[in-house]
């Protein structure tokens, strides 16, 4: 996937917890079905075409203004006269100068913005949800539950880095900012490539929402159909150090490879009982489920309607897979290494290193050697609950 697109909705995506439309310029709708990769949402249809009826809410008037940039970035008001030598941008008093000291850096400034929303996501989540049942309905489809319009849209990514934009100001004085949060018309000169231009523009919905049906991992490996529908801010692929650290002492034979925690990765030694031929994955799983559980982010009320509580849990002995193929599993994934020395006669060793930043630390690794080691289909007398919700 293109690199310029990959980190504009990533960055986007952490900074506002929405999802950034690419490009900025194409038009998202509420009830606009898709797939999602690396944040980036890819249309295929909407929920009409599933025969789904969905009632479309505005939200007041608010006006609201959502401000981001890369961590590079800078932005400088330009108070006096300046000219440079020939060739050089020139600015003068009211101008606002915007450097990108990387590649692929950008800067989102969106004022004037109203919202629009599905009314009801547990209508919306009992709907979908049969249709997974019936098999209309793929596990990995989002769906656009919230759109942000901007009344004026301010969008610059630079190719290159060292690349500068000055917003010219209109020789009243007036400040850049404060003609941009108006929704002004603004003149600009551009030094350096750029990948996205949008300055000013009108009516663009830059920013959007998404909910999904939560595929645990259990049901991943177990084909379960859906058990109970709840609407949350749910899934994402990574949990906070303290949450990790909970689910690694309460998770038998699996441990830190120390206790003192960098800025650097996380590294699990992950002991797997030895049977015969076979290995007992049920830790490892019991723990890669643990953290792939939807949850509630702050400010966002959950409603759940619960058809059935079952055990979550693999247990001892319930997840067994041939060790010649797991090896070969481990060989094949990044972050993943079999550790000889450490391994005994009755237990192998692996080394799971899982990415951190700042107190967030990503499951993926983890994740996706549970995945790959269960195919095909572990024999287990797990049940798993199906659910829907909004995504961040």
């Amino acid at each position: 996937m293109d690199s310029a697109a990959r980190t504009y909705t990533k960055d986007v995506h952490s900074k506002l917890e929405k999802y950034a439309t690419w490009l900025p310029g194409e038009n998202v709708q509420v009830g606009d079905v898709g797939q999602l990769q690396h944040e980036v949402f890819h249309h295929l249809a909407h929920l009409r075409d599933f025969k789904i009826a969905c009632n479309v809410v505005n939200d007041p008037d608010s006006q609201l203004t959502y401000k981001c940039m890369s961590t590079k970035t800078r932005e400088n008001e330009v108070t006096a006269s300046a000219k440079g030598p020939a060739g050089t941008l020139g600015a003068v008093e009211g101008d606002l100068q915007i450097s990108f000291s990387r590649e692929n850096s950008f800067y989102l400034l969106l004022t004037q913005c109203t919202g629009s929303s599905i009314d009801n996501l547990i209508k919306l989540g009992k709907e979908i949800l049969g249709r997974v049942q019936t098999k209309e309905w793929q596990p990995d489809y989002v769906v656009v539950t919230r759109v942000v319009t901007a009344g004026s849209a301010t969008i610059l990514q630079a190719n290159t880095s060292g690349s500068t934009v000055v917003l010219k100001g209109d020789g009243s004085g007036t400040p850049v900012a404060n003609l941009l949060e108006a929704g002004a018309a603004i003149k600009w000169k551009s030094d350096g490539a750029f990948g996205l231009s949008s300055v000013a523009q009108a009516k663009l919905t830059p920013l959007f929402n998404l909910g999904k049906v939560h595929y645990s991992l259990l049901d991943w490996v177990l084909g379960e159909d859906p058990k109970s529908f709840h609407a949350d801010t749910g899934l994402k692929g990574s949990i906070s150090s303290k949450q990790l650290s909970a689910l690694v002492d309460s998770t038998p034979h699996i441990e830190f490879a120390s206790r003192v925690h960098t800025k650097n990765d996380l590294v699990l030694h992950v002991n797997l009982p030895k049977y015969g031929d076979y290995l007992d994955m049920s830790g490892l799983a019991d723990l890669a489920t643990g953290a792939s559980k939807p949850r509630a982010s702050r400010g966002h009320a959950v409603s759940e309607v619960s058809f059935r509580r079952v055990p979550t849990r693999f247990g001892a002995g319930n997840f067994r897979v041939d060790q010649k193929r797991l090896l070969s599993v481990v060989k094949a994934l990044p972050r993943v290494d079999l550790d000889p020395k450490a391994s005994t006669k009755d237990y192998v060793r692996l080394n799971v290193q899982l990415p951190k930043s700042g107190a967030t630390v990503s499951m993926q690794p983890l994740i996706r050697l549970t995945k790959e080691s269960a195919k095909p289909k572990a024999v287990a007398t797990a049940k798993a609950e199906l659910s829907f919700g909004e995504i961040e």
